[in-house]
């Protein structure tokens, strides 16, 4: 991406941006143009901590949409340490958008044991890393996603045990690639 498209996309997205996270802008742009391209009614996204992939969500999502956001939001898969970050999500959505957000607080394992069975039409895996919980995270969730739903998965490029899973996904022909961007895995569910 040449310098001007970057410079462009930062302003496009500057409140995005400033919720602090570990998306990168490319990546939030991903989202933003899943939501935009593809209409989903009913997204979930496993682990929201502070926010920032639910801003561009809701940044792309139609007015009848909703996000359903599930963490314990106690920081439990992150680097610096547990601390409550239920606020600080709910501080860093837009005002205007609050509506649109469903917030389930608990473990991706215990919210999806109590789900109403709602058919999703994109699941967003961004929990726990490991292999064992990416899996779990896939198990337990993709059997709400419509037949041709979107399943994104973050940090595909990064050390931990995403890519393996997909990989293996992928060799089962249970998803279908649609797009990599930076470590954001976009993939339709076959």
């Amino acid at each position: 991406m040449n310098f001007i498209k970057k410079v462009l996309l930062a302003l496009k997205f500057y409140k995005e941006r400033k919720v602090y996270g570990q998306l990168q802008v490319e990546e939030g742009n991903a989202l933003y143009k899943c939501a935009k391209k593809f209409s989903p009614k009913v997204l979930l996204e496993i682990g929201s901590y502070k926010g920032k992939s639910a801003n561009f969500f809701l940044r792309g999502m139609s007015h009848d949409a909703i996000l359903h956001c599930v963490d314990t939001w106690q920081n439990d898969a992150m680097t610096e340490g547990k601390y409550n970050t239920y606020d600080i999500f709910q501080n860093n959505l837009p005002i205007e958008k609050r509506d649109q957000v469903v917030m389930h607080r608990g473990t991706s394992d215990e919210m999806s044991k109590v789900w109403d069975g709602t058919q999703l039409d994109l699941l967003f895996i961004d929990g726990d890393h490991s292999k064992e919980a990416v899996e779990s995270d896939f198990n337990n969730w993709s059997k709400f996603v419509k037949k041709g739903g979107l399943i994104l998965f973050h940090d595909y490029t990064n050390p931990c045990g995403v890519k393996e899973v997909v990989e293996g996904l992928i060799a089962k022909g249970t998803i279908q690639k649609i797009d990599l961007v930076k470590s954001l895995y976009i993939s339709r569910l076959q």
